[in-house]
């Protein structure tokens, strides 16, 4: 299956922020991830994403990276059990 994923999506995945949906956003991700589903983002959408992202510290930036890694530390530092 392919879907499209939305900017506002991408942004709570992203940012990491908790919103009533954040939890399907993870699932979502995940199933991207594991190829279960094709995601796809509009391309108008790396701008707005770049653009909210830019506002973060670069620390966070760079920890935020790290934690879509795989770094287990900073997922326990920023988002407690969350996205594990």
């Amino acid at each position: 299956m392919r879907v499209l994923i939305d900017t506002n999506v991408a942004l709570t995945y992203v940012s990491g922020r908790e919103e009533p949906f954040s939890n399907e956003v993870d699932a979502i991700m995940r199933k991207c991830a594991k190829e279960e589903i094709e995601g796809a983002l509009a391309f108008h959408s790396l701008s707005t994403i770049w653009y909210q992202t830019r506002k973060l510290p670069e620390a966070i930036r760079r920890d935020w990276i790290l934690f879509r890694t795989g770094s287990e530390q900073l997922q326990h530092k920023y988002f407690g059990k969350r996205g594990a």
